[in-house]
């Protein structure tokens, strides 16, 4: 019985790897989408100058990020790693 629970949780972690995987590729996908309309529409809307703004008063180093750059991260954030929009980890995934 326990060889089969650890043959489950194997496959399990496999098919997790495969299924990050293919949301990191649907999260580029987007990212070149955004990239070829950004001339058309800007490099930035209100959204991302509320969110430069704040991260700026959070973090004196902060640099500013395009509408394209928060659409990856938000992206990559809530598909890949089902994590929070924050400053902190917009950076984090943005450096990869």
């Amino acid at each position: 019985m326990s060889k089969f629970v650890l043959l489950l949780v194997i496959c399990s972690l496999c098919l997790l790897q495969v299924k990050s995987q293919a949301n990191r590729r649907t999260c580029e996908q987007l990212t070149r989408v955004c990239e070829r309309n950004e001339t058309r529409i800007g490099i930035e809307d209100s959204v991302t100058k509320y969110l430069n703004a704040e991260c700026r008063r959070r973090d004196v180093r902060w640099k500013n990020i395009t509408r394209c750059q928060l659409e990856r991260a938000a992206c990559e954030l809530s598909l890949v790693e089902c994590g929070q929009l924050s400053c902190a980890n917009i950076v984090r995934v943005l450096r990869r």
